[in-house]
């Protein structure tokens, strides 16, 4: 069984990989994780005979869906995942109490302009924060600041290197990663969540075995794993 994600539910879908072996419908085939950028796996799954199993931003694939490329009706959200604001671990910032990186919208603002230089994805959080960068006008103000990770690349590396001083992404990518302060999750008035959904490839060698993964991993069974690797529940 292959399955091709996204890098944010990497971690979270190696170790539902090792619990689905013996699985009903999947347990002569072990489940191989392959994971990629997002913008690479929605290309690969478009273009390849690659996985059984695709794991994605829900748009990514709805699109594919659409397109013919994953099997109607096998959509099936796994995970919702928070955007959250990070800095180099040896930065004087500290998280707030309520766990959140800044008091309100305002607060962003203004850590934003005062960044020497802001880090975000090619997925689904990147597309948000620009999204409102631009929304607030402030994109000439910040445009030579912004820093792109390559696809694939997480940003939490751009953070741990000092390329930048302020980086956004998927709370799963930066938790826990090296050299690396997760300040929290971005205040509530500009809150940003991303669904992550599986759907089962058209080119998929046993059919009857993703649905039956897909089935598996979106059941209550699965729901402390996945709590524990930082998502909520869809």
């Amino acid at each position: 069984m292959r399955v091709l994600c996204s890098m944010a539910v990497r971690h979270l879908l190696t170790d539902l990989a090792e619990s689905a072996q013996g699985t009903r419908g999947v347990r002569t085939s072990p489940v191989v994780v392959t994971s990629v950028g997002g913008v690479t796996a929605r290309e690969m799954i478009a273009t390849k005979d690659c996985a059984d199993v695709a794991v994605l931003a829900d748009g990514a694939i709805r699109s594919l869906e659409r397109e013919g490329h994953i099997l109607p009706g096998t959509v099936t959200p796994l995970v919702v995942s928070d955007m959250v604001a990070a800095v180099p671990e040896d930065d004087g910032a500290s998280p707030r109490p309520d766990g959140t990186a800044f008091a309100d919208a305002d607060g962003l603002r203004g850590a934003l302009l005062e960044a020497r230089s802001i880090g975000y994805s090619t997925g689904p959080s990147g597309r948000a924060l620009l999204s409102m960068i631009d929304g607030w006008g402030l994109r000439p103000a910040l445009d030579d600041r912004l820093v792109q990770a390559p696809a694939g690349v997480p940003v939490a590396e751009l953070i741990a290197s000092g390329t930048v001083s302020l980086g956004f992404q998927q709370r799963s990518e930066l938790t826990g990663a090296s050299g690396v302060k997760v300040l929290g999750a971005l205040p509530a008035d500009c809150a940003v969540k991303s669904v992550f959904s599986m759907g089962a490839a058209a080119r998929a060698v046993d059919t009857r075995a993703a649905r039956s993964l897909i089935a598996e991993w979106a059941s209550p069974r699965t729901g402390r794993m996945r709590l524990a690797h930082g998502f909520e529940l869809p």
